[in-house]
């Protein structure tokens, strides 16, 4: 006891973990278990108190605390300890599942951040409540937890998200812009639907918002340009989609213009696996794949085909584009 008061909680730990190997009298094992559990919690707050703190480690050396009591000491062993465990575990974990999700893609441990964010979601959600341990609100943590997801991890969250646990606007405009992303980088312009029914979704919704510029973008990338044109109001000065600072912004190149304007829009940095894509609209356009999927829809496949030449536009190419698209 005295070692762990001097901060020898490892040593601690080895050797109260070899004593327990033992044939040990009940009160005296009872005794080690505790020392051993006590020296575990000492060394969990020591990782959070590194700079900058690690609550991966912290929440890994309460969980052994707490088995340890639970398993070696009977579940009746200093049960107020467990309890401030538990307590302490419920406040640390929405930031020990942070640290797991920004771990390299593809590293094993990470999976157990995907795992930690669905039961702390899931959790709150059923309780109907918006606030997460931690200081988080609900949509806090969750757009935090996204910087460090892929666009295909927040789209299968929201697809996995049981039905009693209603998606806030924030998540669905969210997703829907995931499903862009996928849509554009694995030349799956079927996901574009998807995406444009949930911003069709949050557009019936939420008055104060219109989303017609998401909507247009979605026709765009499916090759339907006249409802483009109209869901961005190019064409109807009494449209009340109509925003002058887009209006501006196209009109001079007209598709060209409707193409830069999308590029903008795609906010690929938004999510971990895009963050330094380099890309041109030309490489979705061009796409064979893409290419048939607009010709099943009966798409202008001629404003397609403009669109792939766009990232060498000239003068005189404009030219020939608004003989396309007037």
């Amino acid at each position: 006891c005295v070692r762990q008061e001097a901060g020898m909680s490892e040593i601690v730990i080895q050797v109260g973990q070899s004593l327990l190997q033992e044939r040990l009298a009940k009160s005296f094992k009872q005794d080690i278990v505790l020392i051993v559990a006590l020296s575990y919690v000492d060394l969990s707050r020591d990782a959070v108190a590194l700079s900058p703190p690690d609550f991966i480690k912290s929440c890994e050396l309460l969980e052994r605390a707490l088995k340890l009591l639970q398993e070696e000491g009977a579940s009746n062993l200093a049960s107020d300890l467990q309890a401030q465990i538990d307590e302490t575990l419920e406040e640390i974990t929405p930031r020990c599942v942070l640290e797991l999700l920004a771990l390299p893609l593809g590293q094993e441990k990470r999976e157990e951040g995907l795992l930690g964010l669905r039961n702390i979601l899931w959790a709150v959600g059923k309780g109907g409540a918006s606030a997460i341990a931690g200081g988080f609100t609900r949509e806090d943590f969750m757009n935090e937890a996204f910087l460090y997801m892929t666009a295909s991890e927040q789209v299968e969250l929201f697809s996995a998200t049981p039905s009693n646990i209603p998606a806030e606007s924030f998540e669905v405009y969210g997703v829907a812009l995931a499903l862009v992303s996928q849509a554009f980088l694995d030349k799956k312009p079927n996901l574009i639907q998807n995406a444009d029914n949930l911003f069709m979704q949050l557009q019936q919704t939420k008055v104060e918002i219109d989303f017609a510029l998401e909507r247009g973008l979605c026709s765009l990338l499916v090759g339907d340009i006249d409802s483009c044109r109209t869901w961005l109001g190019l064409d109807n000065e009494a449209s009340p989609y109509r925003d002058p600072s887009i209006i501006d912004f196209v009109l001079d190149n007209s598709l060209p213009g409707l193409c830069k304007l999308l590029e903008t829009w795609l906010v690929f940095p938004k999510f971990r696996d895009t963050q330094d894509v380099q890309f041109k609209l030309g490489d979705y356009y061009d796409d064979p794949t893409v290419l048939r999927y607009l010709e099943r829809l009966e798409s202008p496949l001629a404003a397609a085909a403009a669109i792939v030449k766009i990232g060498t536009v000239k003068a005189s190419a404009i030219k020939a584009l608004q003989k396309v698209f007037p």
